[in-house]
This record gives C-alpha cells, sequence and structure tokens, in this order.
C-alpha cells in the first residue's frame, strides 16, 4: 500500500472500525480457485500487526488473518 493510504487510512480502519483489531470483517479471500467472499479476523490484534517501509512510495503490512468457515 503507499504511504497515504497507511496512515491514516489503514491505521484508522483497524483502530476505529474493527475495535483494534478485535471485530469480524468480511472481505473477498482466494481459496485456490476463485476469490470467495468471507468473515476473517486478525489472530492477535495488535501483536502481529508489523508495516515496514518498502521505499518512498510502498509500505508492507503484515499480519495474521482468521478465515471463517473454509
Amino acid at each position: 500500500m503507499v504511504p497515504a493510504d497507511y496512515d491514516p487510512t489503514f491505521v484508522d480502519w483497524v483502530k476505529t472500525t474493527l475495535n483494534n483489531g478485535t471485530v469480524r470483517f468480511t472481505m473477498n479471500v482466494w481459496l485456490g480457485a476463485a476469490l470467495v467472499n468471507k468473515v476473517c479476523q486478525f489472530i492477535k490484534p495488535g501483536t502481529n500487526l508489523r508495516y515496514a517501509w518498502a521505499g518512498p512510495d510502498a509500505v508492507d503490512v503484515t499480519m495474521t488473518l482468521r478465515v471463517f468457515d473454509v
């Protein structure tokens, strides 16, 4: 993601909309043959969320995602 989307857009989404990453949300997940809309949640919210500047115009964000009903 680009730095302008990381902070404040992504950080605010995790903190506010997802209540610091504890709330479940829906998103399209690749399940090997197609994208399927699934309920997801971050595992250990806040502890496994990492980011690194990948360059002047990119931020790599890493977290563990739990996908329900797979």
